[in-house]
């Protein structure tokens, strides 16, 4: 296949609550989400309203879980238990999207074919390509 060029800008926005404005400019400049949970401290606060902001601008997120090593180095845990943490941070984050389309279901979208396929691109899965890893 032919090769394309791509040109990717990062736009850091900050998730406090006081920085709303920013993020919501910083959203409407963008194609895609790149959703940054620290792999030991988990979903913040602040976390439910920023996916809910991004699935409302049409975004294409990506889940990158942070700070793996984290999970060994400083909390002492072992390769399954790493494991076991990982995949019940990815569960919640799962749940967190999930309720988030049953919420815009219950607002009145109506159902379609772009609808299902934004329902999947919401749901993380490293066997879809979709989480990323990090330390």
């Amino acid at each position: 296949s032919a090769s394309r060029s791509m040109v990717i800008h990062l736009i850091d926005s900050p998730g406090h609550v006081d920085f709303s404005a920013e993020v919501t400019s910083a959203l409407l400049l963008c194609d895609s989400a790149i959703l940054v949970v620290d792999a030991v401290e988990g979903l913040c606060a602040r976390t439910h309203s920023l996916v809910r902001e991004a699935y409302l601008h049409q975004l294409v997120p990506v889940l990158v879980i942070n700070k793996v090593d984290r999970l060994c180095m400083e909390m002492g845990l072992d390769a399954s238990e790493a494991y076991m943490r990982i995949r019940e941070l990815i569960e919640s984050i799962n749940a967190v999207c999930a309720a988030m389309l049953n919420s815009a279901a219950l607002d009145g979208e109506e159902r379609s074919d772009d609808q299902d396929i934004r329902d999947a691109i919401w749901n993380f899965d490293p066997i879809k390509g979709n989480v990323v890893f990090a330390s």
